[in-house]
């Protein structure tokens, strides 16, 4: 295997693969009625260095120790050269890409106390919003146009053992085996298997449901399409998104045209490095779309996720300080409010001759009969 470092796409491109999930559901039934344009809908989709495996590894590292820890995740990455494909499953699985296969694999590893599994849809009417989360039983799903599922996971941590599912844990394997001689990379234990249909969208985004880390994304079959974005541009554009389709395409036609942003596309056996740095939305292709793909019913991703461990100890320490949960620095009316209340404690602790243990003891048992009033009691005692 050779990990490479992909250069960006062209940046018309994103507009392009835009184009190609939002105007596709518009155009179904004008097509149907006559009054569709083929043309509108691009024809291909290119990617980068056929017959490599390559680490896409984004522009634009953050400078100073981060960059450092940066630049020695790249070159732990450059170290796993495991070749993904030696896996017979991966092999047997890439040459039959099947939902069917896809089965097995979610059944084993659903470990909801309920024994269901979480999948999202996107609205017909517009890419970037998503049904309300359906829970269903693993034998319930199907290979329904735009939906998909982020939370099939297994944690090999505390002594789990493996998944029983091969695609996984071969995957941990190799990844844990490269890391071992690291003390600057930790492996979160949980790791996903993520499996997506034909026009599934994940909107622009930085993930934040862990401390921050570096993605490993393994394209097992199908095609993932990654547009990468400046953070605030990223949630931006979602936030533009959300409100309509065609104020979307004005606005990523706006990026491109400024040669904002960078695209990158996975196929089948193909390996992406995710940075914390910036926000990313992912889209699902469509073959009906793209007569040059490799057909396939299902996009299939295996992903790790790689602590800077510098910075993850950093994250810890803050968490347990006394002022974890303080996300900005209190006004000077807030701090007075704040000198305020203490002094009246004070005060009552004095008038009824009560030591901070006792006081503490009575706040306790009062805000306890408050949670028992009803809303309007507790707006009145206020």
């Amino acid at each position: 295997m050779e990990i490479v470092e992909v250069a960006p796409m062209q940046r018309r491109s994103a507009l392009t693969e835009c184009r190609c999930v939002l105007v596709q559901r518009r155009c179904r039934k004008s097509q149907q009625d006559g009054a569709g344009d083929s043309r509108e809908l691009p024809q291909e989709i290119s990617w980068a260095g056929a017959g490599r495996l390559p680490l896409a590894w984004r522009a634009g590292r953050a400078r100073g120790g981060v960059g450092g820890v940066a630049r020695g995740v790249q070159c732990q990455a450059q170290a796993i050269r495991v070749d993904l494909r030696q896996s017979m499953f991966a092999r047997v699985f890439l040459r039959f890409p099947s939902f069917a296969g896809l089965l097995p694999m979610v059944k084993r590893m659903s470990t909801r106390d309920d024994g269901l599994l979480s999948v999202y849809k996107v609205c017909a009417h517009n890419c970037f919003d998503q049904e309300q989360v359906h829970s269903l039983r693993p034998d319930e799903l199907q290979p329904l146009d735009g939906q998909g599922s982020l939370n099939t996971t297994w944690d090999f941590g505390f002594g789990a053992g493996g998944s029983g599912v091969d695609l996984i844990d071969d995957f941990h394997r190799q990844v844990d085996s490269s890391l071992r001689d690291c003390d600057a990379v930790s492996l979160n234990r949980r790791l996903y298997l993520i499996h997506l249909f034909q026009h599934y969208v994940t909107s622009y985004h930085q993930d934040t449901h862990v401390p921050p880390h570096f993605t490993i994304y393994n394209q097992v079959c199908g095609y993932s399409v990654f547009h990468f974005l400046p953070l605030l541009v990223g949630l931006y554009v979602t936030h533009v998104g959300r409100a309509g389709p065609l104020e979307l395409q004005r606005v990523l036609g706006e990026l491109d045209r400024r040669g904002v942003g960078s695209l990158g596309t996975l196929g089948p056996d193909r390996v992406a490095l995710i940075t914390p740095f910036g926000s990313h939305g992912v889209w699902v292709p469509s073959v009906a779309h793209n007569p040059s793909l490799r057909p396939f019913e299902v996009s299939l991703i295996r992903a790790a996720e790689l602590y800077a461990r510098p910075v993850l100890d950093r994250t810890r320490q803050a968490l347990r300080g006394g002022r974890w949960n303080h996300a900005v620095e209190p006004t000077a009316a807030e701090q007075a409010q704040a000198r305020a209340f203490a002094a009246a404690q004070e005060r009552i602790c004095e008038d009824l001759g009560l030591t901070r243990s006792e006081w503490a003891l009575l706040a306790r048992e009062t805000w306890e009969a408050w949670s028992q009033d009803s809303d309007e009691e507790q707006e009145r005692c206020q």
